[in-house]
């Protein structure tokens, strides 16, 4: 990593607002940068050869917060200097190894005047033998600058890396979140704490939720730490922490972390192979605990004997347990058959009250776990604005497939088993129309104001088929599903956003979410097939 040559991707750094209340620093690349001087002092103490350090950062802000993190440590020391200066602070100077501190982490690829190729330029031409670039690969690759070509470059010549290749970095990264209070940031599988753990992790809305209301650092960090050590495969060997739930064999784990308990299973996902992973179910208070496991029973009892032998496999390699792998030669079948079990045989029950019940189950587990992220006001002026020819942001996490199907302008035909995102699609979808119908109102009022530009390039307008009144226009749209439970869902968290995003004032009337309708009776003379 620290070669004639690197780029050190911090993908976990977050840019902010100084002090001044102008430039941007970035704490977690401050906290790397004082990592790496002090190893670099470290390794040349005792040493009788000079060396200079210089630290390159475009934004003052960020020199400011170097320049106290280091504070004097490394000052009156002959033959160790250490310069920290801003890129026109450094034009026609050279030293012996020069950091370059890019800042900018945010996922629109948005980089100001970070893309001025003269600066850059100043700032990569600094340095007599080594050229250290921290920065978040993916940020300086979506700004479509210059950078784009500096990260390209550093993967092609085998010069790109990781901060958490190297343990010490990774455990800056740990202590910047903590000291600033930003514990929340870590509980991502793509975070540096669990992006290359043995186990994949991944987290319930409901356990997310709680782990922010905890008032106590310390409990946060210790939750933190247990969640570290199970994604790495340790195991305790002196307590039982397993929970045979009462209706199905599945087994729910329960782990101490001071006061409170972390619950979570194991699960199966489809990958290359299938894989077992953590499920992160709640954090909870001990008296909670069988509530909660009384309500994951009745999700697991849908589950087949098979599917949830599967979960309860283990696979031991000397001390630790490790996810369970299995080739992709059959299907693994996750619900039971209707006819199984508590379903009843097929000559006794009706057939579409059994696969209503099978389907508002796996609601009930998808609402558990689904990825509605909380929308800050800078995510939702940017969500699905792809004007600029830029992806687009959504509060969902979702592939490129899913989000070409999001921005897809025609009709759509999508098809895949349970789980595979197509709730997530659609949703996003409905939100798109509502904000291109939004855009396209606004539009026609303001060229009747005699304001005229344009707006979303994906919606054509005919002002004149408009015609007056079209500040009233409604946009109806109907989603149709078999389950009542996922209906409600998808209402509401299309209300939540069009209400964040779109804003009461601007909608009014303009569109409508009808009742949800429910009544089996309506439906009784419908045939199940035809």
């Amino acid at each position: 990593m620290f070669g004639p040559y690197s780029f050190i991707n911090i993908p976990d750094g977050q840019e902010q607002i100084g002090d001044d209340g102008c430039s941007l620093r970035n704490p977690v690349e401050v906290e790397v940068i004082s990592r790496i001087v002090r190893n670099l002092y470290r390794a040349w103490d005792g040493s009788e050869e000079h060396l200079t350090v210089g630290v390159i950062s475009p934004y003052a802000a960020q020199v400011a917060a170097v320049q106290a993190k280091l504070g004097k440590r490394y000052e009156n020391i002959k033959g160790f200097t250490v310069k920290v200066k801003s890129v026109d602070g450094f034009q026609g100077g050279e030293e012996d190894i020069v950091i370059i501190s890019t800042v900018r982490s945010n996922s629109r690829g948005t980089i100001g005047f970070l893309s001025d190729t003269k600066r850059t330029n100043v700032a990569l031409t600094r340095a007599r033998y080594c050229l250290w670039i921290l920065g978040n690969g993916q940020t300086l690759t979506k700004s479509d600058s210059v950078w784009k070509a500096v990260v390209d470059n550093a993967k092609s010549r085998g010069c790109f890396f990781n901060v958490d290749d190297d343990k010490d970095l990774a455990k800056a990264i740990l202590d910047v979140k903590k000291e600033n209070n930003q514990l929340d940031d870590l509980l991502d599988r793509g975070s540096v704490l669990f992006r290359n753990a043995r186990w994949k992790v991944l987290f319930s809305d409901n356990f997310l939720k709680s782990f922010r209301k905890l008032a106590s650092l310390r409990t946060k960090m210790s939750i933190i730490n247990l969640l570290s050590k199970l994604s790495s495969g340790w195991r305790p060997k002196k307590r039982n922490v397993d929970i045979i739930c009462e209706h199905s064999s599945h087994i729910v784990r329960q782990f101490k972390a001071d006061s409170f308990y972390v619950i979570c299973t194991t699960d199966i996902v489809k990958e290359l192979i299938y894989i077992q992973i953590l499920k992160i179910w709640d954090v909870l208070p001990l008296e909670d605990v069988v509530k909660l496991v009384k309500r994951l029973d009745s999700i697991f009892e849908t589950y087949s004997d098979d599917f949830i032998s599967h979960c309860n496999e283990k696979c031991i390699e000397g001390d630790l347990q490790v996810p369970k792998t299995w080739a992709c030669t059959f299907d693994f079948v996750r619900y039971r058959s209707p006819s199984e079990g508590q379903f009843g045989s097929s000559s006794d029950a009706d057939a579409s009250d059994r696969r209503l019940y099978v389907e508002n189950v796996k609601v009930s587990e998808s609402l558990l776990l689904m990825k509605f992220y909380p929308l800050s006001s800078d995510i939702v002026r940017n969500l699905l604005d792809d004007s600029d020819g830029n992806k687009a942001s959504v509060p969902f996490e979702v592939t490129d497939l899913e989000r070409e199907i999001i921005l897809f302008p025609r009709s759509t035909f999508i098809l895949g088993r349970s789980g595979t995102g197509k709730t997530t699609v659609l949703t996003m979808k409905l939100f798109r129309n509502e904000k291109l119908h939004d855009e396209a109102t606004k539009g026609f009022q303001e060229i009747q104001s005699g304001i005229s530009h344009s707006k979303d390039a994906s919606l054509e307008i005919n002002v004149e088929e408009i015609g007056e009144g079209a500040e009233d226009c409604v946009l109806h749209q109907l989603f149709v599903t078999v389950s009542a439970k996922l209906c409600f869902a998808v209402k509401q968290h299309l209300s939540q956003l069009r209400s964040s995003s779109i804003g009461a004032k601007h909608r009014g009337g303009s569109s409508s979410v009808g009742e949800i309708v429910d009544d089996a009776a309506l439906f009784k003379d419908i045939p199940d097939s035809f």
